[in-house]
C-alpha cells in the first residue's frame, strides 16, 4: 500500500524558496496550495487525516506482529 501524506495545502517551497526566504521580512516567498471551495478543502483534509490515523495504526499492528514473531522465536 502507497504511503499517504497531507501536504496539499501547504506552501509549495524549494530548497531556493527556503533559502531566498531568510532574505525576505514579508514573507511574500511562499505560494500556498488552494482550493476553490473551502467545504471539499476541509472534506479532503479530514479524508486524509483519517488516512494517516489509519497508517499509524497499521503500522502500530505490524511492529507487534514482528516483536511478537521475534519473542516466538526467541522461546524455541
Amino acid at each position: 500500500m502507497e504511503r499517504a501524506y497531507t501536504d496539499f495545502l501547504t506552501p509549495d517551497s524549494t530548497f531556493l524558496i527556503g533559502a531566498g526566504s531568510v532574505l525576505s521580512l514579508d514573507g511574500s516567498n511562499f505560494f500556498y496550495n488552494r482550493s476553490g471551495n473551502r467545504v471539499l478543502a476541509d472534506a479532503r483534509a479530514i479524508h486524509q487525516d483519517f488516512v494517516m490515523i489509519g497508517q499509524d495504526i497499521l503500522d502500530v499492528v505490524q511492529s507487534m506482529e514482528r516483536e511478537r514473531k521475534k519473542q516466538l522465536d526467541l522461546a524455541l
